[in-house]
């Protein structure tokens, strides 16, 4: 017998402002032969922001939010969480909103969880769900140690390119890397941080997990001896095996009953 894991169809919300701002509620099911994560009790209903809907995401980012989106959500069904999605476009126009009720809050983590209070104030006027997920992609710094990068919780081999089979389309971002083996340098690394709010917008949940290099290492010269300038990738964020295992160290401390 065939099973397939199917989503539910959409549901209508009363209010017309957010009359199309959440999506289909997802049944959580396990892919098969992947042991489950541990279970979310009490997390019936989740909320997902879009990625970056409170932090401007870099334009070489942009290739990563349909995969890391999609990674969450199917790290959260496997944890046997239902989850609604809200749509860009009304989420947006909720945010511009709390952030201007904000203006005269001068410290920015504290403006932001204010504005986050209020556009979760506003999806509980229609919407039942028991936590809301803000998923923003940031630049960490990462560790070289040889050709390995290391930053919140993994390891990537850092790629490397040489003038004969660079792309014409890489677009040099940072001269003067130096040697990329040398020990203790940095590169940008990306990761994926996570804030998790209750039904009443107070945050109870922080978490960072690291996701994938977006650049390569130019070399011009030998490899042993030659000079190392960053460069952008032309296809990142292609591994999902990578995009699983950062989703899952910025999730997996998430309880419901646990409040940091």
């Amino acid at each position: 017998m065939r099973l397939e894991c199917r989503r539910r169809g959409f549901r209508a919300l009363r209010a017309a402002s957010l009359a199309s701002a959440l999506g289909s509620l997802l049944v959580g099911c396990a892919t098969p032969g992947q042991a489950p994560a541990p279970p979310l009790p009490g997390a019936d209903r989740l909320i997902v922001a879009p990625l970056n809907l409170a932090v401007k995401l870099p334009v070489e980012l942009e290739d990563g939010v349909q995969p890391v989106r999609d990674a969450i959500l199917a790290y959260l069904q496997r944890r046997n969480a239902r989850v609604a999605v809200v749509w860009p476009s009304d989420a947006w126009e909720l945010w511009q909103s709390a952030m201007a009720q904000t203006e005269s809050v001068g410290n920015e983590s504290r403006r932001l969880d204010k504005a986050v209070g209020l556009f979760v104030v506003e999806l509980a006027r229609s919407a039942e769900f028991s936590a809301f997920i803000l998923p923003t992609l940031v630049y960490r710094e990462a560790k070289l140690w040889g050709d390995t990068a290391r930053w919140d919780g993994v390891r990537r081999k850092l790629p490397t390119r040489t003038r004969l089979t660079v792309s014409s389309r890489l677009s040099t971002l940072e001269p003067g890397l130096g040697d990329a083996q040398v020990r203790g340098a940095e590169v940008p690394g990306v990761s994926l941080h996570v804030l998790v709010f209750d039904r009443e917008g107070h945050r109870i949940y922080e978490g960072l997990g690291g996701l994938d290099l977006v650049h390569a290492v130019l070399i011009t010269g030998s490899k042993a001896t030659g000079h190392g300038t960053l460069v952008q990738e032309v296809n990142p964020f292609r591994n999902p095996e990578n995009l699983e295992e950062g989703v899952a160290l910025a999730l997996d401390g998430y309880s419901p009953d646990a409040v940091q």
